[in-house]
């Protein structure tokens, strides 16, 4: 299907506009022809449309009474927003938010392109697993040897849908997560999901009580760098997540990459989205590929398959 038809189901299916409702699309200069298509479409739904376009990382000064006053907030950057105060106080507003972070024209045709209801689906079943679950355990052929304390918690679900005020999530969407509990939370991560960052060799993660404690790897350097910069918290893991997603490519960006199914990931940083109290400006995906997950004893993923 061509970008605009799928930018109208977007607005259609994942937001469910409605004329009149206020819009505020923020974009940078890599990502004008999509949000062109967006802006368009929007207007045939009569959407009240504003357009913000920023040309470096920081949202500009005068943007907080538009985010705040909005019905529907979309982020086509290429920094993610999802953490940023903003977002949060856009949401508590009532604002329904999509953040799109490094997103292009391609892995978008892809996302709009997924069936959302078989998606929402499935990713139930598995957010409804989490929150039953009090252990998980992950194996890999290459050495991943991991257990995640999940005890007391509840699965969330990143299902692509932004009907309902404050709602918030990515896009490409596809996931089942949570901040898991850091004492227990413990192991080994050899990391093979991220080649483009950490480079072809996978990246040896030794985590105790929800705390990095050592990196190995030629990749580690990379890592060391951002613990550097963003300090302690930035070693705690803040996500377990489960990919959802069959049509995500893990080849892409993290935020498609993460939702590829049969994956999981478990993230650095920044977790007060997920229900966490680490606040800090990082959050860092490390995508575990081909593992064999089980909740309290029982496998659901057997070598990179679901078996739900």
């Amino acid at each position: 299907m061509a970008l605009k038809e799928l930018a109208k189901n977007f607005w259609r299916k994942n937001f469910n506009l409605k004329p009149f409702e206020k819009v505020i699309i923020v974009f940078d200069n890599k990502r004008e022809e999509l949000a062109r298509a967006l802006s368009e479409t929007a207007v045939m739904f009569k959407a009240d449309l504003g357009l913000v376009k920023i040309y470096d990382a920081d949202l500009p000064p005068d943007i907080e009474d538009r985010l705040v006053g909005a019905d529907i907030v979309v982020f086509l950057t290429e920094k993610s927003y999802s953490h940023h105060p903003l977002r949060v106080k856009a949401c508590e507003a009532g604002a329904r938010i999509a953040s799109l972070p490094k997103i292009t024209s391609e892995i978008f045709k892809r996302a709009a392109q997924a069936d959302y209801e078989k998606l929402e689906a499935r990713t139930k079943i598995l957010a409804d697993l989490l929150t039953a679950a009090s252990e998980v355990k992950i194996t890999s052929a290459l050495g991943t040897n991991f257990t995640v304390n999940i005890r007391g918690k509840s699965g969330l679900l990143d299902i692509g849908n932004f009907t309902e005020p404050g709602n918030f999530g990515n896009f490409p969407a596809g996931e089942a997560s949570l901040a898991p509990v850091l004492e227990g939370t413990s192991g080994v991560l050899v990391v093979d999901g991220r080649k483009k960052l950490f480079g072809p060799h996978p990246l040896i993660v030794r985590v105790e009580d929800g705390r990095v404690v050592n990196v190995e790897g030629p990749g580690s350097t990379v890592l060391e760098e951002y613990f550097n910069v963003y300090g302690e918290k930035a070693r705690i893991i803040g996500e377990f997540g489960i990919g959802s997603n069959e049509h995500a490519h893990l080849e892409s960006i993290p935020l498609e990459a993460e939702k590829a199914m049969g994956t999981v990931h478990l993230a650095l940083g920044n977790n007060l989205s997920f229900g966490g109290d680490n606040d800090v400006r990082f959050h860092l995906d490390l995508i575990i590929t081909q593992p064999t997950v089980a909740l309290d004893g029982n496998v659901i993923i057997k070598k990179g398959k679901l078996l739900i």
